[in-house]
């Protein structure tokens, strides 16, 4: 299944760069919409700075990973808020990953990346680096 051949890459990396694009070809080409795969293409396409690529595949896992799964969904919009930024997406970057910390508030990098990158960042404009009180309540929980 698409789920046992995508944990392969992560292996193989390591060892076999080549081996490892291979099972993700398998594993896409099995379930073109596993999330975990999806999101594993989305990393490399960042690594590769092909961020409209990246954005496409995690979009992908976003929308087949299930809603319950707070923790892989973090995750990827974590990620995705990454691919929007280096696109210079600001609006976009802060929503989503505005959406990550509502799925896991104790989310330390997540909160690191708002600040860093959008509440504190000169080059945002001025009224994207705003906080709103919905998102201030999940900021000022005492989970750094």
């Amino acid at each position: 299944t698409a789920e046992i051949v995508c944990r392969y890459p992560a292996c193989w990396s390591f060892f076999d760069q080549k081996k490892s694009q291979e099972y993700l070809n398998e594993a896409i080409e099995l379930n073109p919409h596993h999330p975990r795969t999806n999101y594993i293409l989305g990393i490399e396409c960042v690594a590769d700075e092909k961020y409209e690529e990246a954005i496409k595949y995690y979009k992908m896992a976003i929308e087949h990973y299930p809603k319950e799964d707070r923790f892989h969904l973090n995750e990827t919009y974590n990620n995705l808020g990454t691919a929007y930024f280096e696109l210079k997406k600001y609006k976009d970057a802060k929503e989503v990953w505005e959406k990550a910390l509502i799925l896991l508030p104790s989310d330390k990098m997540v909160k690191a990346n708002l600040f860093e990158f959008i509440y504190e960042n000169p080059a945002v404009p001025k009224d994207l680096r705003e906080i709103s009180p919905f998102i201030e309540k999940y900021l000022s929980r005492n989970l750094w």
